[in-house]
Protein backbone atom coordinates (compact mmCIF):
# COMPACT_ATOMS: atom_id res chain seq x y z
CA UNK A 1 0.00 0.00 0.00
CA UNK A 2 1.45 3.64 -1.09
CA UNK A 3 0.08 6.41 0.79
CA UNK A 4 -1.42 8.51 -2.20
CA UNK A 5 -2.95 11.75 -0.01
CA UNK A 6 -2.20 11.46 3.44
CA UNK A 7 1.37 12.86 3.06
CA UNK A 8 0.76 15.55 0.38
CA UNK A 9 1.19 18.70 0.94
CA UNK A 10 -2.17 20.99 1.44
CA UNK A 11 -4.20 18.11 1.90
CA UNK A 12 -6.09 18.47 5.38
CA UNK A 13 -5.99 15.66 8.30
CA UNK A 14 -8.52 16.27 10.23
CA UNK A 15 -11.73 18.56 10.61
CA UNK A 16 -13.26 16.76 7.85
CA UNK A 17 -16.71 16.45 7.39
CA UNK A 18 -18.62 13.22 5.83
CA UNK A 19 -21.46 14.49 3.64
CA UNK A 20 -22.82 10.33 3.26
CA UNK A 21 -21.99 7.15 2.26
CA UNK A 22 -22.29 4.90 -1.01
CA UNK A 23 -22.89 1.61 -1.44
CA UNK A 24 -20.74 1.12 -4.78
CA UNK A 25 -22.12 -2.62 -5.40
CA UNK A 26 -25.74 -0.82 -5.30
CA UNK A 27 -24.68 2.34 -7.09
CA UNK A 28 -21.98 1.13 -9.21
CA UNK A 29 -18.53 1.16 -9.83
CA UNK A 30 -17.43 -1.04 -7.71
CA UNK A 31 -14.47 -1.72 -6.09
CA UNK A 32 -13.62 1.85 -5.45
CA UNK A 33 -10.43 3.46 -3.90
CA UNK A 34 -9.65 5.41 -1.07
CA UNK A 35 -8.81 8.68 -2.15
CA UNK A 36 -6.63 8.65 0.55
CA UNK A 37 -4.19 5.83 1.14
CA UNK A 38 -4.81 3.80 -2.24
CA UNK A 39 -6.77 1.20 -0.59
CA UNK A 40 -8.87 -0.93 -2.51
CA UNK A 41 -11.43 -2.94 -3.08
CA UNK A 42 -13.82 -0.26 -1.13
CA UNK A 43 -17.29 -1.34 -1.11
CA UNK A 44 -19.01 1.86 1.14
CA UNK A 45 -17.25 5.04 -0.08
CA UNK A 46 -17.57 7.90 2.46
CA UNK A 47 -17.22 11.20 0.75
CA UNK A 48 -15.47 13.96 2.70
CA UNK A 49 -16.09 17.71 2.45
CA UNK A 50 -13.41 19.92 4.26
CA UNK A 51 -13.78 23.98 4.51
CA UNK A 52 -10.36 25.03 3.01
CA UNK A 53 -10.14 22.04 0.32
CA UNK A 54 -12.08 22.53 -2.83
CA UNK A 55 -12.04 18.64 -3.96
CA UNK A 56 -14.64 16.33 -2.40
CA UNK A 57 -12.74 12.95 -1.37
CA UNK A 58 -14.25 9.50 -1.17
CA UNK A 59 -12.30 7.24 1.29
CA UNK A 60 -12.94 4.01 3.31
CA UNK A 61 -14.31 3.50 6.66
CA UNK A 62 -10.97 3.72 8.09
CA UNK A 63 -9.26 6.97 6.76
CA UNK A 64 -12.98 8.24 7.08
CA UNK A 65 -12.19 7.58 11.11
CA UNK A 66 -9.05 9.61 11.01
CA UNK A 67 -10.32 12.46 8.94
CA UNK A 68 -13.65 13.08 10.95
CA UNK A 69 -11.34 12.08 14.57
CA UNK A 70 -14.50 9.97 15.05
CA UNK A 71 -13.82 6.08 14.15
CA UNK A 72 -16.93 4.80 15.75
CA UNK A 73 -19.06 8.03 13.58
CA UNK A 74 -17.78 6.03 10.51
CA UNK A 75 -18.40 2.98 11.30
CA UNK A 76 -21.74 3.82 12.78
CA UNK A 77 -22.71 5.35 9.12
CA UNK A 78 -21.02 2.38 7.36
CA UNK A 79 -23.09 0.09 9.43
CA UNK A 80 -26.64 1.63 8.56
CA UNK A 81 -25.45 0.62 4.60
CA UNK A 82 -24.28 -2.71 5.66
CA UNK A 83 -27.09 -3.62 7.28
CA UNK A 84 -30.12 -2.31 4.27
CA UNK A 85 -27.40 -4.61 2.24
CA UNK A 86 -27.77 -7.48 4.25
CA UNK A 87 -31.53 -6.74 4.48
CA UNK A 88 -31.70 -6.58 0.71
CA UNK A 89 -29.81 -9.51 0.14
CA UNK A 90 -32.49 -11.68 2.56
CA UNK A 91 -35.17 -10.09 0.64
CA UNK A 92 -33.25 -11.63 -2.98
CA UNK A 93 -33.27 -14.74 -1.23
CA UNK A 94 -36.48 -15.21 -0.22
CA UNK A 95 -37.76 -13.98 -3.25
CA UNK A 96 -35.76 -16.47 -5.38
CA UNK A 97 -36.95 -19.30 -2.88
CA UNK A 98 -40.64 -18.51 -3.01
CA UNK A 99 -40.07 -18.51 -6.87
CA UNK A 100 -38.93 -21.95 -7.00
CA UNK A 101 -41.44 -22.95 -4.24
CA UNK A 102 -44.27 -21.96 -6.02
CA UNK A 103 -42.52 -23.25 -9.79
CA UNK A 104 -42.50 -26.59 -8.06
CA UNK A 105 -46.15 -26.79 -6.63
CA UNK A 106 -49.41 -28.15 -8.77
CA UNK A 107 -52.35 -25.72 -10.00
CA UNK A 108 -54.50 -27.01 -7.01
CA UNK A 109 -51.34 -26.58 -4.67
CA UNK A 110 -50.75 -23.26 -5.52
CA UNK A 111 -54.29 -21.85 -5.61
CA UNK A 112 -54.92 -23.66 -1.70
CA UNK A 113 -51.15 -22.25 -0.80
CA UNK A 114 -52.36 -18.53 -2.30
CA UNK A 115 -55.37 -18.69 -0.55
CA UNK A 116 -53.78 -19.86 3.01
CA UNK A 117 -51.44 -16.66 2.52
CA UNK A 118 -54.18 -14.18 1.98
CA UNK A 119 -56.09 -15.27 4.77
CA UNK A 120 -53.13 -15.46 7.18
CA UNK A 121 -51.78 -11.78 6.32
CA UNK A 122 -54.98 -10.29 6.73
CA UNK A 123 -55.70 -8.70 10.37
CA UNK A 124 -58.88 -10.39 11.46
CA UNK A 125 -60.84 -8.90 14.32
CA UNK A 126 -63.84 -9.78 16.64
CA UNK A 127 -66.57 -7.92 17.30
CA UNK A 128 -68.89 -7.60 20.10
CA UNK A 129 -71.40 -10.32 18.31
CA UNK A 130 -68.24 -12.79 18.51
CA UNK A 131 -67.77 -12.48 14.60
CA UNK A 132 -64.79 -12.50 12.70
CA UNK A 133 -64.31 -9.06 10.71
CA UNK A 134 -61.32 -7.16 8.49
CA UNK A 135 -61.01 -4.71 6.13
CA UNK A 136 -59.26 -5.10 2.73
CA UNK A 137 -58.86 -2.15 0.36
CA UNK A 138 -61.87 -0.65 1.40
CA UNK A 139 -63.68 -3.69 1.38
CA UNK A 140 -65.42 -5.16 4.70
CA UNK A 141 -64.88 -8.92 5.15
CA UNK A 142 -67.35 -10.65 8.01
CA UNK A 143 -67.67 -14.47 8.79
CA UNK A 144 -70.22 -15.55 11.34
CA UNK A 145 -72.19 -18.63 12.73
CA UNK A 146 -75.30 -19.76 11.51
CA UNK A 147 -77.93 -18.81 14.41
CA UNK A 148 -78.39 -22.92 14.86
CA UNK A 149 -74.34 -23.11 14.60
CA UNK A 150 -74.67 -25.90 11.89
CA UNK A 151 -72.31 -23.80 9.71
CA UNK A 152 -70.77 -20.06 8.99
CA UNK A 153 -71.95 -17.54 6.33
CA UNK A 154 -69.41 -14.83 4.70
CA UNK A 155 -70.53 -11.26 3.78
CA UNK A 156 -68.58 -8.83 1.41
CA UNK A 157 -69.88 -5.34 1.79
CA UNK A 158 -73.54 -6.40 2.89
CA UNK A 159 -73.94 -9.34 0.16
CA UNK A 160 -73.81 -12.38 1.41
CA UNK A 161 -71.92 -15.07 -0.37
CA UNK A 162 -73.91 -18.44 -1.14
CA UNK A 163 -73.80 -21.62 0.45
CA UNK A 164 -72.81 -22.83 4.36
CA UNK A 165 -69.21 -23.83 5.12
CA UNK A 166 -68.59 -26.35 7.60
CA UNK A 167 -65.38 -24.15 9.52
CA UNK A 168 -64.53 -20.62 9.66
CA UNK A 169 -61.59 -20.90 7.54
CA UNK A 170 -63.27 -22.55 4.50
CA UNK A 171 -65.77 -19.75 5.22
CA UNK A 172 -63.01 -17.04 4.91
CA UNK A 173 -61.50 -19.10 1.30
CA UNK A 174 -64.34 -18.28 -0.30
CA UNK A 175 -64.29 -14.64 0.61
CA UNK A 176 -60.93 -15.13 -0.97
CA UNK A 177 -62.60 -16.73 -3.81
CA UNK A 178 -65.28 -13.86 -3.98
CA UNK A 179 -62.50 -11.10 -4.25
CA UNK A 180 -60.55 -12.62 -6.56
CA UNK A 181 -63.51 -13.12 -8.86
CA UNK A 182 -63.58 -17.29 -8.21
CA UNK A 183 -66.93 -16.76 -6.88
CA UNK A 184 -69.88 -14.54 -6.68
CA UNK A 185 -72.30 -12.97 -4.03
CA UNK A 186 -75.42 -12.49 -4.12
CA UNK A 187 -75.90 -8.80 -4.53
CA UNK A 188 -77.74 -6.77 -1.65
CA UNK A 189 -79.90 -10.22 -0.57
CA UNK A 190 -79.78 -10.52 3.06
CA UNK A 191 -79.54 -14.05 4.03
CA UNK A 192 -82.63 -15.64 6.03
CA UNK A 193 -81.64 -19.29 6.29
CA UNK A 194 -84.22 -20.41 3.73
CA UNK A 195 -82.72 -20.14 0.53
CA UNK A 196 -81.39 -22.38 -2.35
CA UNK A 197 -79.26 -25.10 -0.39
CA UNK A 198 -79.96 -23.38 3.09
CA UNK A 199 -83.92 -24.58 2.74
CA UNK A 200 -82.87 -28.34 2.53
CA UNK A 201 -80.82 -27.79 5.52
CA UNK A 202 -83.61 -26.10 7.28
CA UNK A 203 -85.85 -28.70 6.68
CA UNK A 204 -82.99 -31.87 7.79
CA UNK A 205 -82.28 -29.56 11.07
CA UNK A 206 -86.36 -29.21 11.92
CA UNK A 207 -86.88 -32.86 11.34
CA UNK A 208 -84.07 -33.94 13.82
CA UNK A 209 -84.85 -34.49 17.50
CA UNK A 210 -83.03 -32.39 20.02
CA UNK A 211 -80.43 -35.17 20.97
CA UNK A 212 -79.63 -35.37 17.18
CA UNK A 213 -78.94 -31.46 16.56
CA UNK A 214 -76.87 -31.36 20.09
CA UNK A 215 -74.61 -34.02 18.57
CA UNK A 216 -74.17 -32.57 15.16
CA UNK A 217 -73.86 -29.12 16.96
CA UNK A 218 -70.81 -30.94 19.04
CA UNK A 219 -69.39 -32.56 16.28
CA UNK A 220 -68.86 -29.27 13.99
CA UNK A 221 -67.28 -27.44 17.45
CA UNK A 222 -64.70 -30.41 17.69
CA UNK A 223 -64.04 -30.08 13.87
CA UNK A 224 -63.37 -26.31 13.86
CA UNK A 225 -59.83 -25.21 13.67
CA UNK A 226 -58.18 -24.81 17.68
CA UNK A 227 -55.48 -22.37 17.96
CA UNK A 228 -52.11 -24.16 19.98
CA UNK A 229 -49.93 -21.60 21.75
CA UNK A 230 -46.30 -22.18 22.61
CA UNK A 231 -47.21 -23.89 25.63
CA UNK A 232 -49.54 -26.28 24.09
CA UNK A 233 -53.12 -24.65 24.93
CA UNK A 234 -55.60 -25.09 22.87
CA UNK A 235 -58.01 -22.39 22.42
CA UNK A 236 -60.19 -20.71 20.69
CA UNK A 237 -62.05 -17.32 20.56
CA UNK A 238 -65.67 -16.97 19.91
CA UNK A 239 -68.42 -14.56 20.72
CA UNK A 240 -65.93 -12.27 21.80
CA UNK A 241 -64.59 -14.62 24.64
CA UNK A 242 -61.18 -16.14 24.57
CA UNK A 243 -61.48 -19.84 26.21
CA UNK A 244 -58.89 -22.26 26.90
CA UNK A 245 -58.72 -26.47 27.41
CA UNK A 246 -56.03 -27.77 29.71
CA UNK A 247 -55.10 -30.54 31.97
CA UNK A 248 -54.66 -30.75 35.58
CA UNK A 249 -50.98 -31.34 37.06
CA UNK A 250 -50.27 -35.09 38.36
CA UNK A 251 -53.35 -35.77 36.71
CA UNK A 252 -54.64 -37.59 33.37
CA UNK A 253 -57.82 -35.35 33.51
CA UNK A 254 -59.07 -32.28 31.71
CA UNK A 255 -60.72 -28.83 32.49
CA UNK A 256 -60.97 -25.55 30.62
CA UNK A 257 -61.56 -21.91 31.64
CA UNK A 258 -63.52 -19.04 29.67
CA UNK A 259 -61.65 -15.72 29.79
CA UNK A 260 -64.28 -12.86 31.76
CA UNK A 261 -63.50 -9.21 32.60
CA UNK A 262 -62.09 -7.98 34.95
CA UNK A 263 -58.61 -10.89 34.42
CA UNK A 264 -61.29 -13.28 35.49
CA UNK A 265 -61.89 -16.43 34.76
CA UNK A 266 -64.74 -19.14 34.88
CA UNK A 267 -63.42 -22.40 35.19
CA UNK A 268 -64.98 -25.46 34.37
CA UNK A 269 -66.29 -27.59 37.35
CA UNK A 270 -65.98 -31.00 36.07
CA UNK A 271 -63.26 -32.85 35.15
CA UNK A 272 -62.99 -34.75 31.64
CA UNK A 273 -61.27 -38.19 30.73
CA UNK A 274 -59.71 -36.51 27.04
CA UNK A 275 -59.10 -33.15 25.56
CA UNK A 276 -62.16 -34.21 23.20
CA UNK A 277 -64.43 -34.39 26.30
CA UNK A 278 -63.19 -31.15 27.30
CA UNK A 279 -64.11 -29.53 24.55
CA UNK A 280 -67.47 -31.09 24.51
CA UNK A 281 -68.24 -29.61 27.39
CA UNK A 282 -67.42 -26.25 27.24
CA UNK A 283 -69.65 -26.48 24.08
CA UNK A 284 -72.54 -27.33 26.65
CA UNK A 285 -71.22 -24.81 28.90
CA UNK A 286 -71.60 -22.16 26.26
CA UNK A 287 -74.63 -22.95 25.16
CA UNK A 288 -76.55 -23.20 28.68
CA UNK A 289 -76.43 -26.95 28.70
CA UNK A 290 -73.75 -27.46 31.48
CA UNK A 291 -74.46 -26.41 35.16
CA UNK A 292 -72.39 -22.80 35.62
CA UNK A 293 -69.89 -22.84 38.30
CA UNK A 294 -69.05 -19.67 40.64
CA UNK A 295 -66.23 -17.18 39.01
CA UNK A 296 -63.18 -17.49 40.91
CA UNK A 297 -59.75 -16.32 40.30
CA UNK A 298 -56.57 -17.25 38.50
CA UNK A 299 -55.60 -21.07 39.46
CA UNK A 300 -52.79 -21.14 37.43
CA UNK A 301 -50.74 -23.13 40.25
CA UNK A 302 -53.39 -26.13 39.85
CA UNK A 303 -53.10 -27.17 36.31
CA UNK A 304 -50.23 -27.37 33.68
CA UNK A 305 -50.99 -28.60 29.66
CA UNK A 306 -49.06 -31.21 27.90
Amino acid sequence: MTNRRWNKPGIPHTDWECLYVIDLKREGGYPGICKMCDNTPIRYLHIMKHPVYAEEIGVGCVCAGKMTDDPEGARRRENVLRNEARRYQAAEQREKAMHDMRAAMTDEELAEYDRDLWISTLTWKVSQKGNLYTDRKGQHLVVFQRDDELGYKCVIDGDYADGTFGTVEAAQGELYNICHGLSEVRKSVKWEGKQGEEEALSDRIEAMTLEERLTEGRQAWLDQTWSISKAGHHHIFYRGRHMLIFKYKKSSEWGFYIDLPGNKKDWSDTKYESREEAKVGLFDKIHGIAISKVVTENKDQWWRVV
